[in-house]
């Protein structure tokens, strides 16, 4: 009897032990199914948020390299492959020649000016050259009242006293006001001052290099570089 029983035990725990490490078995192949699966699961996920992340980043290339396409073509640079999504900045040749081309642009400009600089200068040269090789005469007039004009008017052949006088007066916008014609030539007012305003002897009188000539300022020829002065006797 006691030794049906042990062995009716020994079977019975046999039996318990083996419907543990069944269940076990089970439990352990659940969590690996489980286990599986999730890792599964975030792979997919993994892969989603990567494709999603690649799209986007190619999509802002791809408006990157369009503005940066229009921005050249408006400036005249140039023109990038929208479509390869690479701009011009990643091709070292193209930068070189860009750079070239900006540099001798650079140098052109520089030139020109230059060259305008130059040119101007050698006109102002020019003129004041021939400013100081023209044959001038100095022209004053002297009024009442401290009224006083002056200029140096161009010398020209043959002009005479009253010429050089109208000549002033053209150049000034001076009211002249006089009669006759050559040696009868009497001038009446100059800006407004008139002959008797105050005496009955007053008026206008002229004189070239300090002297009074006897003759009428129609008559009188200069020189080139004479004086004439034009005063208001009172």
């Amino acid at each position: 009897m006691k030794i049906a029983k042990l062995i009716v035990l020994i079977v019975s725990i046999g039996f318990i032990v083996f419907g543990l490490a069944f269940i076990a078995g089970g439990v352990q192949e659940k969590t690996v199914t489980t286990t599986h699966f999730k890792n599964q699961d975030n792979v997919v996920k993994a892969d989603k948020t990567s494709s999603e992340s690649n799209k986007i980043k190619s999509d802002s290339k791809s408006k990157v390299s369009e503005k940066k396409a229009q921005k050249n073509s408006d400036g005249g640079s140039s023109t990038v492959s929208t479509s390869s999504g690479s701009d011009s900045s990643s091709n070292p040749s193209s930068n070189s020649n860009t750079a070239e081309a900006d540099a001798n642009s650079t140098s052109e400009q520089q030139a020109s000016t230059k060259s305008s600089d130059s040119s101007t200068n050698q006109s102002s040269v020019s003129n004041a050259a021939d400013s100081s090789n023209q044959e001038l005469i100095s022209v004053e007039i002297k009024g009442y009242d401290n009224k006083y004009f002056s200029g140096n008017m161009s010398y020209k052949d043959g002009m005479t006293a009253f010429l050089a006088l109208k000549a002033l007066a053209d150049s000034k916008n001076i009211a002249l006001d006089y009669s006759g014609y050559g040696p009868t030539v009497y001038v009446k007012s100059i800006a407004g001052q008139s002959a008797g305003d105050k005496s009955a002897q007053s008026g206008w009188t002229y004189t070239v290099n300090g002297k009074t000539p006897n003759v009428s300022a129609g008559i009188c020829k200069l020189h080139s570089g004479d004086t004439l002065v034009w005063t208001y006797q009172e």
